[in-house]
């Protein structure tokens, strides 16, 4: 096992420090985001561990290995079909007796394990005493307690695995639950009809237990090739139900016996500051009131009025506007003598006016602002407080909860929000989530360019917001019938309030930029060579000439095709393009306002079009480009005729 070969799993619930210990051992920052759901695939790295490399596998948040949701599956899958050599489980301090269940059931694998008790600041702050020593002890395996975003603990990590991995040469035993009669028969019968699996390293037991998953068609595709016809002679529903009862009992007892005396809490603790404020987060009257603040405080007024108000000012029209562009285009013209040459770098559509200057003049203050204010309410947790105070409303069309995360990660990037759709439950929620987010979801470059030119501009940016809303409401009201079903069950942990370190925030907001960017502009240098060779070939004409009469029915002029052009390649570019008409006196308020609310509503941009290809299908994909086509039109003409 030891050597190059070795492979370790990251297992645990969501929220509970895997992704950060993964970029610790790899070196390797990936978002790691204090909500459930941030890892939907499995993210691999190699780490250096003493002298030798590993392969370390980041999984879904996980609350069992019995699964049921997609994130659980995904992590069954990885146990059952890849040989593991070493399981470390990452546990929350403040909740260990529960964390205990999802070990219960990681011991019958059979595999060598590490339990890393992580969050050991807030336990020691909140009265948790707990004996690692002795934990240890109980539990036959090793047990780390850390405190992951300090540091702390990570050596002792660096220090066991090699450990483990150099010593372990058989199946190890740690101590399981002991189960009824009833059960243990289930496994022996089962486990002596499994088909021998050359490359697996679980045990059989294992196996069995798993087959108690209450998804059949999950628990047919994953064992077809694995069991006899005959496997489950003789246990019918009901039997099974009553065996899986009596096991989540026997799991139960057995992490109560394990942590009597090295875990103790307070007998009575007082509420802190922050689960006071927890509590009036969820409350449905001093939420909203807080919700508001959030959105005024942070995205208005640091996007909107600072951001775009200030810096963009500063970096597009100053910097940019009387230096940096006019010097590069001054030595264009002096220097190349070739008209599609100099129109190409230093034209209107040319690289420098569109692809570097939208990029870090007007695209990179917006965005990073945005992810700054972005990453400090996600590491707050404050994103599922929001998903329980909007639960109640969700589910009147058609959603729950759960569906506030892939819409608020929309505001950052829809193509990642389309994405995290896999983390919901049902394929209603998951349709019905991509449409809005396809739909009336902006991006954070689209929404920080609307907010600058709106902020300002007095109820202008409250008509944007209300049109938007309602539009939400009134088309997932409808789909939600058409698509019929009851909204589904709602169960999401919610973790603990945090104080978000700056360090973290800033490492956070600097990844995602340095990542925008490295997408952005290399589409935006190709969208200025597309546009500058459809103005050089007469097609960008042809092109304002057919979106000129529907244009016209909003009331905008026939220039602003460009922008609609510029969105469907990019939903940022597109909004950059309003931003300079809007800057230049093209549009007066009202047009700003209908061509903010058209450039919201219209198409999805093509890298996210493609992505919901490959996630709902082409037909699906094919009506949300239909729907959002009709609706943004409808909707832009309806406005227009009220201003």
């Amino acid at each position: 096992m030891p050597g190059e070969n070795a492979r370790i799993a990251l297992v645990g619930p969501p929220n509970v420090g895997k992704s950060l210990l993964f970029n610790q051992l790899c070196h390797r920052y990936e978002v790691v985001s204090n909500y459930p759901g941030t890892t939907v695939e499995i993210a691999r790295g190699q780490a250096r561990l003493g002298s030798q490399y590993v392969e370390v596998i980041d999984t879904p948040g996980s609350y069992s290995v019995n699964a049921v949701t997609d994130e659980e599956k995904l992590t069954c899958r990885l146990l059952l079909q890849e040989k593991v050599d070493l399981i470390v489980q990452v546990a929350d301090a403040r909740n260990l007796p529960r964390m205990l269940h999802l070990t219960a059931e990681l011991v019958e694998a059979g595999l060598s394990m590490v339990l890393v008790v992580n969050f050991m600041d807030e336990a020691r702050r909140a009265g948790i005493y707990i004996n690692p020593d002795e934990l240890s002890k109980r539990l036959g395996m090793p047990v780390i307690t850390a405190s992951l975003v300090n540091g702390c603990g990570v050596n002792e990590v660096y220090r066991e695995i090699p450990r483990q991995l150099n010593t372990v040469n058989t199946r190890v035993k740690y101590a399981r639950p002991v189960y009824p009669a009833p059960v243990e028969n289930y496994l022996k019968q089962v486990s002596s009809v499994l088909k021998t699996r050359s490359h697996a390293e679980v045990s059989s037991r294992f196996f069995a237990l798993l087959l108690l998953n209450p998804d059949p068609r999950f628990t047919k595709e994953l064992f077809r090739s694995l069991l006899k016809p005959d496997q489950r002679v003789g246990y019918s529903y009901n039997d099974l139900q009553l065996l899986v009862a009596e096991l989540q009992a026997s799991r139960r007892k057995w992490a109560q016996l394990k942590i009597k005396g090295s875990y103790r809490v307070p007998d009575r603790e007082s509420p802190a500051l922050m689960e006071k404020l927890s509590e009036l987060m969820v409350n449905p009257w001093t939420g909203s009131i807080i919700l508001f603040l959030v959105l005024y405080l942070g995205f208005y007024q640091v996007v909107g009025v600072w951001s775009a108000g200030y810096l963009v000012d500063y970096l597009e029209g100053y910097l940019f506007g009387e230096f940096f562009v006019p010097f590069l285009q001054e030595v264009a013209r002096s220097h190349i003598t070739a008209y599609w040459l100099r129109e190409f770098i230093a034209g209107p559509y040319g690289i420098i006016n569109l692809g570097i200057r939208y990029t870090f003049a007007i695209i990179l203050p917006l965005v990073f602002s945005f992810f700054l204010v972005f990453s400090f309410i996600e590491d707050s947790g404050y994103l599922p407080r929001i998903s329980y105070l909007f639960n109640n409303w969700l589910n009147r069309v058609g959603l729950n909860g759960k569906a506030v995360i892939p819409l608020a990660l929309g505001l950052g990037c829809g193509t990642l929000a389309v994405l995290v759709t896999r983390t919901l439950d049902t394929r209603k929620e998951r349709l019905l989530t991509s449409f809005l987010l396809s739909l009336a979801v902006p991006c954070s470059a689209q929404l920080a360019v609307i907010m600058g030119l709106l902020a300002g501009a007095g109820r202008a940016l409250w008509i944007w917001l209300l049109v938007v809303f309602l539009v939400i409401v009134i088309t997932s009201y409808l789909a939600s019938m058409l698509m019929g079903g009851e909204p589904p069950a709602f169960c999401m942990e919610i973790p603990p309030l945090r104080l978000p370190r700056l360090s973290a925030v800033l490492k956070k907001t600097l990844a995602r930029t340095r990542w925008y960017l490295r997408e952005i502009f290399p589409l935006f240098l190709i969208t200025s060579v597309l546009i500058w060779g459809a103005q050089m070939t007469g097609l960008l004409e042809v092109v304002i000439n057919l979106f000129q009469y529907p244009l016209a029915a909003v009331d905008l002029p026939r220039e602003a095709a460009v922008i609609l052009v510029m969105g469907f390649v990019r939903r940022d570019y597109g909004a950059a393009g309003l931003f300079e008409m809007a800057q230049a006196g093209v549009l007066s308020l009202s047009q700003i306002l209908v061509a903010g609310i058209l450039l919201t509503l219209f198409l999805p941009c093509v890298a996210q079009f493609l992505v919901l290809i490959r996630e709902q299908g082409a037909s699906f994909a094919l009506l949300v480009a239909v729907l959002t086509s009709v609706i943004s039109w409808g909707t832009a003409c309806l406005l227009s005729l009220l201003l």
